[in-house]
């Protein structure tokens, strides 16, 4: 009896980050099921092939990095600090400060793997192993290259013989294609050759087939791996295919699909329709772990505003009239309500303040007892008709208004919006009336556009470091400028001085949604930009360890998707503070700090808790010792107060390197 097949591609364990739980690292019983990412991260976790790696690396003489080498130094610590981190990253009221230090341990792992194994593909936490995903030619050719592809011996000797079935009529295939999924799914056809291959674009923030659906009409190299791309993730769609290829009817009365029926020869794409919306479905992990649920209040809905020229967000959506009416998010927030769930995090583009109003509004009148995140616009009209206090009284924990730039020009340029006089004295407003509400305000910024200078850039940070000083509530992220191929940026270039477009492959290969380009003037490298946006981004994180795996960037995208910022606190706390001690106090060095002379003769401290280190002379090794002999802190205050050891010592309590205890 044919039988279907639903996979999920391996990405990063950030896209794990969400659906942890407590049977994260076991296998599903469905065997029509299979989620290669889960099966992926939890085959490189587990705690026999932790312990594994760790015995490796520590069998080597010369490792350089000194994260590595304090691994090698302390590998039983580094060991109990991985498994705590695999058990409470999974949980969403953590901090900024505790999700990055879990994060950062399991980068470690990732990175001893990619040392010891996987070496030139990097394995991240975020990426997965990365590889170019933009070239379907590249990706088909590379595929079934064992030594071009990280993840084909996981595939082969793993996925494909989790697999058993005796046949397969259709293959779903989840997420952006990449090396793992190409890979799969061409081993599957030796195996199953009348198989149907059905690939399925979730429209992430990030990636959408939609946005490049004239390019996939002409993409036969894409389409002689895959017979089918789905344009949205609707169950309608799914059983008007189910339905064509189980009565081997044409698949073209399908809307919102693009298909080969000859493998790349001919390319069809169908109408684009209307999807109904779908009732959101709480699974029964969502559901016993208390999930801070994604929702999309507004499912059909585009961003309103559809003007920022850097911006194709709309172009992902089948459906282009927006319906603002209230009644299905209300039903589904009844629904989470009937459940005990009292957590969501609204993924809709903008939420209009009209709406804003309406919907907080009945979530009052219903007497719902939820936390949550909406995004919305910099306007005026937010702050009206009580509008911030009504959202407190309704629940809002925190709210996202895209920013983007505080230089006037460069506004002008994005189209942000239709008063750049008053804008940006708008936003400071927006923070500080949410903020003493007590409601996190977070800005996205862009940096890197076309014609930007250096000084306009600094005007955006002064203004951000204005706000994160002055408003505990605030934070912001800082992203570096995509050309998006579906944005009006790229359709009209040249009126905003792009010189060149660079494509990394052919056009009729390609594969993603953004793409290289260079200025007449003010181009700036992207490593430029990167190095000031992180820069930016740790003013708000002081605690943000120098030398870390994890890019500040990177971190925040992670963080944010675990949704914790529903659960901690995460008001701002830089003031740097005298320490003072009395007689009783002691010092020890504390038990996650591993000490050693690294490979170039200098002494180095490394904490497991925090990743904070420290490098330097004998002075390290001559601090520790006399603590261990001397653990009064202010005798051996006293001893060092007029040199420059009084103030090192400081700063390695502050770092934790040494516990104070009574």
């Amino acid at each position: 009896m044919d039988t279907e097949l639903t996979v999920t591609q391996i990405g990063g364990f950030y896209n794990q980050l969400y659906n942890l739980e407590n049977d994260i690292f076991s296998s599903s019983d469905d065997k029509n099921s299979l989620n290669m990412n889960t099966l992926f991260w939890a085959d490189l976790f587990q705690k026999n092939n932790i312990k594994s790696i760790v015995d490796e690396l520590c069998k080597n003489k010369t490792l350089g990095s000194t994260k590595l080498q304090a691994v090698r130094n302390n590998p039983i610590c580094f060991l109990q600090k991985v498994d705590e981190a695999l058990t409470r990253i999974r949980y969403q009221n953590l901090s900024a400060e505790e999700c990055f230090n879990y994060l950062e341990t399991l980068q470690i792992v990732c990175h001893i793997h990619t040392v010891l194994y996987s070496f030139p593909f990097e394995l991240t936490l975020y990426e997965g192993y990365k590889h170019d995903q933009f070239s379907a030619k590249d990706l088909k050719r590379n595929s079934l290259l064992r030594y071009c592809n990280p993840y084909y011996d996981f595939i082969k000797n793993v996925i494909i013989p989790s697999i058993d079935l005796k046949s397969i009529k259709i293959l779903w295939l989840r997420g952006r294609p990449n090396l793992s999924g190409i890979c799969l799914v061409r081993l599957l056809k030796e195996k199953y050759p009348n198989m149907v291959t059905v690939l399925i674009d979730n429209n992430t923030e990030f990636f959408s087939f939609s946005k490049i659906s004239a390019l996939l009409k002409k993409n036969r190299e894409f389409f002689s791996v895959f017979d089918c791309v789905v344009l949205n993730d609707n169950t309608d769609t799914y059983n008007q295919l189910r339905s064509c290829f189980y009565d081997n009817r044409n698949i073209n009365t399908v809307n919102n699909i693009i298909f080969s029926p000859d493998q790349g020869k001919t390319i069809v794409s169908t109408q684009r329709s209307f999807v109904k919306e779908q009732p959101v479905h709480v699974t029964d992990t969502e559901l016993n772990m208390r999930k801070v649920i994604n929702l999309k209040l507004f499912p059909s809905n585009q961003c309103y505003w559809n003007k920022c020229t850097f911006c194709a967000i709309n172009k992902k959506y089948l459906c282009t009239k927006n319906n603002w009416e209230t009644s299905y998010p209300i039903a589904q927030l009844k629904y989470l309500n009937n459940l005990g769930l009292s957590e969501f995090w609204s993924l809709d583009e903008a939420v209009p303040v009209e709406q804003l109003h309406s919907l907080s509004q009945s979530i009052i009148d219903n007497q719902f007892n939820f936390s949550w995140h909406v995004r919305t616009r910099i306007e005026k009209e937010i702050l009206q008709n009580n509008l911030p206090v009504k959202l407190k009284n309704a629940g809002l924990k925190h709210i996202l208004f895209g920013f983007e730039s505080a230089s006037p020009r460069v506004l002008k340029l994005m189209n942000k919006t239709d008063d750049i006089i008053n804008y940006v004295q708008t936003a400071e407003k927006i923070v500080k009336v949410f903020n003493d509400l007590e409601i996190y305000v977070h800005f996205p910024i862009i940096i890197g556009y076309p014609t930007e200078t250096q000084r306009e850039r600094e005007e955006t940070y002064k203004f951000l470091s204005y706000l994160v000083n002055k408003y505990p509530y605030f934070s912001f992220n800082i992203n570096i400028l995509s050309l998006d191929i579906s944005s009006k940026l790229y359709t009209s270039w040249e009126k905003f001085d792009i010189s060149l477009l660079e494509y990394p492959c052919e056009p009729s290969d390609f594969i993603g949604n953004s793409i290289m380009w260079t200025a007449n003037i003010n181009h700036i490298e992207a490593s430029t930009l990167q190095q000031q946006a992180e820069a930016q981004m740790k003013q708000q994180f002081p605690w943000y360890p120098d030398g870390a795996l994890i890019n500040i960037t990177s971190f925040y995208a992670m963080w944010e998707y675990s949704r914790s910022q529903l659960n901690c606190s995460n008001v701002s706390t830089t003031i740097r503070q005298e320490m003072i001690f009395d007689d009783s106090q002691t010092f020890a060095i504390n038990d996650n700090t591993a000490l050693f002379e690294d490979e170039e003769g200098l002494f180095c401290l490394y904490n497991f808790n925090n990743h904070q280190s420290v490098r330097g002379g004998k002075m390290i090794l001559d601090v520790i010792i006399e603590i261990n002999q001397n653990p009064k802190i202010n005798l051996l205050l006293q001893h060092y107060r007029q040199t420059p050891v009084y103030r090192f010592i400081h700063d390695l309590i502050r770092c934790g390197f040494i516990c104070v205890s009574s």
